[in-house]
């Protein structure tokens, strides 16, 4: 996570991957050991994909295409809080 950046519930991320940024949701404020649940944003490109939370242009201003939220790859990362 960037440095000094502080997680919360509800929030929103762009992570750095490699040249180019991508969504991720904020599941939950960190826990007590710094960890937040985060969950990738994808553009729905395949015939098939999780309809379980279906996202469209416009719902966050990142959002351009229609998009669902891609559980199956859900991530812990660790929140990292600047000195």
């Amino acid at each position: 996570m960037t440095p000094g950046y502080i997680p919360y519930r509800t929030a929103s991320y762009l992570a750095p991957v490699p040249d180019i940024h991508h969504l991720y949701a904020v599941m939950n404020d960190p826990c007590p050991e710094g960890l937040c649940l985060m969950v990738n944003v994808t553009s729905i490109r395949a015939r098939y994909h999780d309809p379980a939370c279906l996202l469209d242009d416009g719902d966050h201003p990142f959002i351009q295409h229609p998009s669902y939220m891609l559980y199956r790859l859900a991530a812990t990362m660790k929140a990292v809080v600047a000195p």
